[in-house]
Order: structure tokens, then sequence, then C-alpha cells
């Protein structure tokens, strides 16, 4: 069992107790767990040996962005953007600003809209600009990290005749 100091289903764990296994995974290991298991805010947490991958390099706040740093990595490339491709990136959350930071590393020209401010002086530090509200630039690839159906609906108007959108959330 993962103890986990982190809230939400983001979880950079330490195990505790573990059954013998051919994992190589032992109590005291650092890890991270697959997504879509709740239950970060729990002082002790039992998780399947396969959703568990540890890691004697990183700290636990490293761990903990590993999964939003792999849903970037994966909406990334699912939309098959290229270097120079117009990527308008919607919602700097966690995994937003994976994409962007994933995005713009590729040879992207990344612009955000991000409703809060703190996320979008974030983007802006990283040198990406940041809208509070879409303008009428259309871009070849809209990737919508908000998880708002609203939002992900508006995607289709926000892309080119031709683009790609990628929902992730």
């Amino acid at each position: 069992m993962p103890q986990a100091p982190v809230i939400r289903h983001e979880l950079g764990a330490e195990v505790v107790e573990v059954q013998a296994n051919d994992r190589g995974i032992s109590a005291g290991a650092h890890c991270t767990v697959e997504p879509y298991l709740n239950g970060g805010m729990r002082e002790f947490l039992a998780v399947p040996l396969d959703h568990i991958h540890t890691s004697s390099r990183l700290t636990f706040d490293q761990l903990v962005l590993v999964e939003p740093l792999s849903i970037g990595a994966h909406a990334v490339m699912r939309s098959g953007l290229a270097a120079g491709d117009h990527v308008l990136v919607i919602g700097a959350g966690p995994i937003g600003t994976a994409v962007t930071q994933l995005a713009s590393a590729a040879g992207a020209r990344v612009r955000v809209i991000e409703t809060t401010p703190y996320r979008r002086a974030l983007v802006e530090r990283l040198g990406v600009e940041a809208l509070v509200e879409a303008d009428d630039r259309l871009a070849d690839v809209v990737i919508d990290a908000t998880g708002n159906i609203a939002s992900m609906a508006q995607s289709f108007s926000r892309a080119r005749f031709g683009g790609r959108i990628v929902w992730v959330g």
C-alpha cells in the first residue's frame, strides 16, 4: 500500500507494505500510481501492483507530475502536430500546461486560452501568448484540456478547415 502525500489522483507515494512480487516493488520504494485511481487524500491506499511505477531518482513532487505530463504527451502525439503548426491550447491547468510546453518543444507556434489570471501568468512566463478568450485566428491544431463540454464544442469553430482537434480531460 503506498502512502500518498499528495491529494487527488496524481500521486507521488511511498510503498509501505507490499506482497511478494516479481516486479521488484518493495516497501520504502518511491512511486507514482497510474491515473484513474482516486483516493490520494487518504493516508493509505491499496493499489494493484500493475498500477505502481517506482523510481529511485524522482522526488515525490516530481512523481506527481508523471500523470499530467504523460497525458499531455499523449495529446500532443495524437494531434500529429508538426514544427511550425499553429496550435491553440484551451486550458492551462497541469495537463494544458504540459501540452503547451511539449507542443512548443516540438516547434509549434502555441497560443493558450485561459480565464484564470495566475495560470495565464504562468503560460506567459513560459514565453507563450495567453488569451482570456478566443480571437479570430484559427489554428492547425486545437487541444482542449478543460474537460468542459461547452468549451470542447467550441473547438470546432477554432480550428481551420482541415485542422485537427484533440480533447483531453
